[in-house]
């Protein structure tokens, strides 16, 4: 995945960040990485970090990059991503990563459990939602 053409302005974002949760706000906002979100599919971004999570990082730019994609990841489906952002917060413990993951499970990724009633059913079924914010709405996926 090639981001030079982002480069300036990922490295900008991250840089002026004080703490995990403006950075995350931040670059989920920019256009820029909600354009690396619509450009690759989840599991092209997931490959990509856990690609360049595992190698050295030789710079500043080079992490901010990673944050872009992490960021990015944020915005896809939350059938697809909940799984990795749990992994980054119990495994990847390096810098902001496992506290924004923590973030947006808490505050993006609500898991809601729904009592149904079935009135043919021996005992009541618990069906799970997860709710994604998409920006000022709530959507629920079954």
């Amino acid at each position: 995945m090639d981001l030079r053409s982002y480069k300036k302005t990922i490295t900008e974002l991250y840089l002026v960040a004080n703490t995990p949760y403006f950075l995350f706000d931040n670059m989920r906002r920019s256009n820029v990485v909600q354009s690396i979100a619509a450009q690759n599919s989840t599991a092209e971004l997931i490959k990509e970090f856990n690609e360049r999570i595992s190698r050295p990082i030789n710079d500043i730019s080079e992490l901010a990059e990673i944050y872009a994609i992490f960021i990015s990841i944020s915005l896809k489906d939350l059938d697809e991503n909940y799984d990795f952002f749990l992994q980054v917060k119990d495994k990847v413990k390096f810098e902001w990563f496992p506290v924004i993951a923590n973030y947006y499970l808490k505050n993006y990724a609500v898991v809601k459990k729904s009592l149904i009633v079935d009135n043919n059913a021996q005992e009541p079924t618990i069906r799970n939602y997860h709710s994604q914010s998409n920006g000022n709405s709530i959507m629920l996926s079954i």
